[in-house]
């Protein structure tokens, strides 16, 4: 879900052919794009508490998310197109798969 956010930041779903204005505790889903324009920037929140900070002028497509409770386990993926951005990993229990790729 999308936690904070300063500025302009918007977000595009798989099926929208436009940018929309993203609203702070919006769930994010697979394949969603979030961006954020210039002097802005957007908080991540995933299930595990893991957190993606992403700076101004940045893309980012929300990867793969999936979580097995029986096995304890997470996956989660990001692509970051342009930007930067800054991860904070959970470290509760659990196996895990995090992924940010450039």
């Amino acid at each position: 879900m999308l936690d904070q956010k300063e500025g302009k930041v918007q977000n595009r779903r798989p099926e929208q052919p436009v940018w929309l204005d993203a609203l702070i505790n919006q769930e994010l889903i697979e394949q969603e794009r979030l961006r954020t324009l210039s002097a802005s920037n957007a908080g991540i929140l995933f299930i595990d508490e893991s957190r993606i900070q992403l700076n101004e002028n940045s893309l980012a497509v929300i990867g793969e998310m999936k979580e097995n409770q029986i096995k304890k386990t997470f996956k989660a993926g990001v692509v970051v197109l342009q930007g930067d951005v800054l991860a904070h990993l959970s470290s509760l229990g659990g196996q895990k798969e995090f992924t940010i790729t450039a």
